[in-house]
C-alpha cells in the first residue's frame, strides 16, 4: 500500500497533477523524496516478511534503508542546524510555494519519522531470530512512527493543520496515512510474541476485549472529535456539544458493552456446561473406578516373619472385593486367613506354610474359602519366600486371586465332556439294538397276523409288542440324549401345544396335584418337532408327579423374554433375542445341589430300584439341546423345582393339520426295493410286505442297490433304503438313482446319525425318514402315503 502511495506521488510530479493539494489550499502535496523513502522502506519490509532465511538479499536490502537514514539525517541537520544541503533539488530544482512553506521538500517531522522506521527495519533486518530485546526497541520506534502518522492525520480531520502557519514545512495527508500503513506493517512482521500484537492475538478474554472495545473506542473519539471540532462547533453551544458528545459515547459504549457480554456470557454458560458435563465424566470414571475395584479378583499380600513366628499380616485393599473382610482386620489378626479357608482344606494351607518356613519353595494351590458373608469362593494362592543376607527367613509375599468361575467353567466342561461320551455311547448301543427289535417287532406283527382271533397264544403276542413297545421308548430316550435321533421340525404355537395336552395331563398326574396353565397372550411360535415336545411335557409332568408324592401343584408357564447380554454373562449360556420360555414348577420335595449336578445324567435316578429308568429328564436334556435351546433348574429341598426352558422365536405360520386323510395299508402289487444290510431286519421287512401285497427286491449294501435299480428299474416304485450301509451308504444310493430315475420316491430308516443326510440338504428335499425300531404299521402307513402322494402328483 505504501509503495503504491509513493508510486502515486511521485507520478504527480512527473506529471503536474498534484491530486492532495487541489482538495483544498491547506493541502500540501508528498515530496518527491518522502515517495521514494517510501518505497525503499516498503520493499525492505517486503524482503523481511517474504525472504526471511535469504540473508544476501536482506544485507543488500539493508543497503537501502542506511541511504534512507542518510538522506533523512541530512534533511533533518538542514533544517534544525541550518546547514545549507538541499540534496532534493535534485528531485525539484524550483518548489512551488504555499504560503510561506515551500512544496517539494521533505518536513522535518517526516525525516524524523522516517529515521525511526528505518532504524527500526534494519534492526529487523540484521538481527538474529533469537534477539528478543532488538525487536522489542524496532517494535517501539514503529509505534512511535504510527503515533506520528496518527497525530497529523487527526489535525488534518479536525481542521488543526499543522506548522501551516510557521516556517516548519508540515507533513502532508498522505504522508500520515502512510506512515500509519508502515508502521502498523513493521510491527506486525515482529510476530505476535510482541507487545502490543502479543496483547490482541489469541482466545484469552484479555486479547478478546481488547479487540472488541479497541475498534469502537477510536471509532467513537474519533467520529465525535470531528464532528465537535468541524460541525457542531459552528452550530451549537460548547456545554451543549459536551453533554450530547457524552450521552452518545454512553448509548454506543453500552450498546458494544452489551453485545460483547452476550457473546462471552454465552461462551461462560458453554464452560459452565462442559465444566458440569466435566464433573459428571469424573463422577461416571470414579464410580466405574470403584465398580472395577469392587470387582477385582486379585490382591497382594505380607506375611512379616519373626524368630520363625507370624508376627504381621497386611493385606492390600483389594482384599475385600475377594474375602470380605478389610485389610484393617487381617491386620489385628494375622491367623483370620488360616481360618477362613474352609474345613477340607486347612490340611493343605497348612502345608504350603510349612513349606514357607522350611525352607522349601511353596507350591500354588487351589481352594476354597469362607468370605465374611458365609459365601465359599474358590482361590488360588502363590506365595514366594524372602531372607535376609544371612538366609534367614524374615517375610513372605502372596498373591491371591479368586478363581471361582474358572473352577465352575471346568467343572461345567468335565459335566460336558461326560455327558458327550456317554451320549456318543447310548447311540450306538441304541442303533445296534434298534435293528434287533425291528425284526423282533416284524416277525412278531407276521406272527400275529397268522393266528386266529381266539388263539390263546394271542396275549402272549401282544405282551411282546407291548415289551417292544418300551424297550422302544429305552432306545428312543437314548438316541434324544444322544441327539442322534431325527427330527420333523415345523412351526409349532407353544400355548396350543400345552393346551391340546391339558386334559392328558390332568389324569396322568392324578387327583391330589392341582395343575395349573399360565399361558402367555402373545403367540409363541417355534421350530420344533411336535411330538417330541409333547415328550418334553409329559416326562417333566411326570417328574413333577413323582417329587410331590402326598399331592400338591403343577404350574406350567409360557412367556416371550429376551435374552441380553447379563443374562447370557450370568447363565453361561444363550445368544442375545427373543425366546420362548416355557416353566414347569411344583411344590414337591425338591433336590440338594448334589443333585441338581446329576439329574441330566442318562440312569441316574433317586427312585427306588425297579420304578424308573433314569431317562426321563437326560430325554429331555437331549431334545432341548437338539432344538437349539437351553434348559435351566432351580429347586432346594422343601421348595419344590422349576425347570426353564427356552427356545427360539421364529415368525413362520403354524400349518394346519389334515384330519381328513384315509389310511391304506394294503399295496397294489407294487415293487419296492429295500436295501438294508442286517439280514434279520432285512428278511422280516421283505415278508412284511409281501404279506400286505407288495412285491420286494432285495439289497444287502449300497452296490447292490444300484445294481438292483438297474436290472429293475422299470419296475420298481419306491426306494426303502437303510441310511447306514456298507459301500454307499442310502443317501449316496439315492443321488445316483435320481440321475437314472429322476421322479423315483425314497423312504430312509435309521437308527442312528441324522446328521448324515441332513449334512446335505437331503431333508430339506421332502423326504421321509422312519426311525427304528420301524413298527409294521407306521412302516405300511408311510409307504401307502408316499405312494399316493407320487399318483396325486
Amino acid at each position: 500500500m505504501t509503495v503504491f502511495i509513493g508510486g502515486v506521488s511521485l507520478a504527480g510530479w512527473v506529471l503536474g497533477m498534484l491530486i492532495i493539494a487541489s482538495i483544498t489550499r491547506s493541502f500540501i502535496p508528498m515530496a518527491p523524496s518522502t515517495a521514494l523513502a517510501f518505497i525503499f522502506l516498503s520493499l525492505a519490509l517486503l524482503v523481511h516478511v517474504g525472504y526471511p532465511v535469504q540473508r544476501r538479499l536482506r544485507i543488500f536490502t539493508a543497503g537501502f534503508v542506511l541511504l534512507v537514514l542518510l538522506i533523512c539525517s541530512v534533511i533533518l541537520l538542514n533544517n534544525v542546524a541550518d546547514i545549507k544541503i538541499d540534496i532534493e533539488r535534485l528531485l525539484v530544482p524550483d518548489p512551488p510555494k504555499l504560503g510561506n512553506v515551500s512544496m517539494g521538500r521533505m518536513s522535518p517531522v517526516t525525516a524524523g519519522n522516517f529515521l525511526a522506521a528505518a532504524f527500526s527495519l534494519l534492526l529487523l533486518l540484521i538481527l538474529p531470530e533469537g534477539k528478543r530485546s532488538g525487536k522489542s526497541i524496532a517494535v517501539l520506534l514503529a509505534m512511535a512512527v504510527v503515533l506520528v502518522g496518527l497525530w497529523v492525520s487527526l489535525s488534518y480531520l479536525y481542521g488543526t493543520f499543522v506548522f501551516y502557519e510557521t516556517t516548519i514545512i508540515p507533513v502532508a495527508l498522505n504522508t500520515s496515512a502512510a506512515f500509519i500503513i508502515l508502521g502498523v506493517g513493521i510491527i506486525a512482521s515482529a510476530g505476535a510474541s510482541y507487545w502490543p500484537v502479543s496483547s490482541l492475538v489469541g482466545s484469552s478474554v484479555k486479547a478478546r476485549l481488547l479487540r472488541s472495545f479497541l475498534p469502537v473506542t477510536i471509532a467513537v473519539v474519533l467520529i465525535f472529535g470531528w464532528l465537535t471540532t468541524v460541525i457542531f462547533m459552528r452550530f451549537l453551544d460548547p456545554s451543549l456539544i459536551a453533554a450530547l458528545t457524552a450521552v452518545l459515547s454512553i448509548v454506543i459504549i453500552s450498546f458494544t458493552v452489551s453485545r460483547i457480554a452476550k457473546v462471552i456470557g454465552g461462551e461462560i454458560d458453554l464452560a459452565d456446561i462442559n465444566r458440569r458435563k466435566a464433573e459428571g465424566a469424573l463422577r461416571e470414571s470414579e464410580e466405574r473406578y470403584r465398580r472395577i475395584t469392587e470387582a477385582i479378583s486379585d490382591y497382594i499380600y505380607t506375611v512379616r516373619i519373626e524368630n520363625g513366628r507370624l508376627v504381621e499380616t497386611k493385606h492390600s485393599e483389594a482384599c475385600f472385593a475377594v474375602t470380605g473382610y478389610t485389610s484393617r482386620e487381617f491386620a489385628a489378626d494375622p491367623g483370620l486367613w488360616f481360618k477362613m479357608a474352609a474345613e477340607k482344606y486347612r490340611s493343605l494351607v497348612r502345608k504350603q506354610a510349612e513349606d514357607v518356613f522350611s525352607g522349601r519353595f511353596p507350591q500354588a494351590i487351589e481352594h476354597r474359602i469362607i468370605r465374611k458373608d458365609g459365601v465359599m469362593r474358590w482361590v488360588e494362592s502363590t506365595v514366594v519366600p524372602n531372607y535376609d543376607i544371612n538366609g534367614k527367613l524374615i517375610s513372605y509375599d502372596g498373591i491371591l486371586r479368586d478363581v471361582t468361575e474358572r473352577k465352575d467353567l471346568e467343572a461345567q466342561l468335565l459335566h460336558a465332556q461326560k455327558m458327550e461320551t456317554i451320549g456318543q455311547l447310548a447311540g450306538g448301543i441304541a442303533h445296534d439294538f434298534n435293528n434287533i427289535m425291528s425284526a423282533i417287532v416284524n416277525y412278531t406283527y407276521l406272527l400275529k397276523k397268522r393266528m386266529k382271533e381266539d388263539d390263546p397264544s394271542q396275549d402272549q403276542i401282544d405282551q411282546i409288542f407291548s415289551l417292544s413297545m418300551k424297550a422302544s421308548e429305552i432306545t428312543g430316550g437314548l438316541l434324544a440324549f444322544s441327539r442322534k435321533n431325527f427330527l420333523n421340525p415345523l412351526p409349532v404355537n407353544l400355548n396350543k401345544a400345552v393346551l391340546n395336552m391339558e386334559k392328558l395331563l390332568s389324569k396322568f398326574i392324578g387327583e391330589d396335584v392341582q395343575l395349573k396353565l399360565k399361558l402367555s397372550d402373545k403367540d409363541l411360535v417355534i421350530m420344533a418337532d411336535g411330538a417330541q415336545m409333547e415328550q418334553v411335557i409329559i416326562n417333566l409332568a411326570t417328574n413333577a408327579r413323582d417329587a410331590m408324592p402326598d399331592g400338591g401343584s403343577l404350574t406350567i408357564e409360557t412367556d416371550l423374554v429376551t435374552l441380553n447380554e447379563d443374562f447370557i454373562r450370568m447363565h453361561g449360556f444363550g445368544r442375545p433375542g427373543d425366546y420362548a420360555l416355557l416353566s414347569v414348577a411344583d411344590t414337591g420335595l425338591g433336590m440338594d445341589e448334589q443333585t441338581k449336578r446329576r439329574i441330566f445324567e442318562p440312569f441316574f435316578t433317586t427312585k427306588e430300584a425297579g420304578k424308573g429308568t433314569g431317562l426321563g429328564l437326560a430325554i429331555i436334556y437331549g431334545i432341548v439341546k437338539q432344538h437349539d435351546g437351553y434348559i435351566t433348574v432351580y429347586s432346594e429341598p422343601g421348595t419344590g423345582t422349576t425347570f426353564k426352558i427356552y427356545f427360539r422365536t421364529v415368525t413362520a405360520q403354524v400349518p394346519e393339520k389334515d384330519e381328513t386323510k384315509a389310511l391304506h395299508f394294503f399295496g397294489n402289487a407294487e415293487t419296492i426295493l429295500v436295501a438294508e444290510d442286517e439280514a434279520a431286519v432285512r428278511n422280516s421287512m421283505k415278508s412284511l410286505l409281501e404279506k400286505f401285497g407288495y412285491s420286494v427286491i432285495e439289497a444287502a449294501d449300497g452296490e447292490e442297490a444300484l445294481e438292483q435299480f438297474r436290472k429293475h428299474k422299470e419296475e420298481i416304485t419306491l426306494l426303502l433304503l437303510d441310511v447306514i450301509m456298507p459301500k454307499k451308504n442310502g443317501r449316496e444310493v439315492y443321488e445316483e438313482i435320481k440321475k437314472i430315475t429322476p421322479g423315483i420316491k425314497v423312504i430312509y430308516t435309521s437308527g442312528y446319525r441324522s446328521e448324515i443326510i441332513d449334512r446335505k440338504g437331503a431333508l430339506k428335499d421332502g423326504i421321509t425318514v422312519i426311525s427304528k425300531p420301524v413298527f409294521p404299521d407306521k412302516l405300511l402307513e408311510t409307504i401307502r402315503d408316499v405312494i399316493h402322494q407320487r399318483n396325486e402328483k
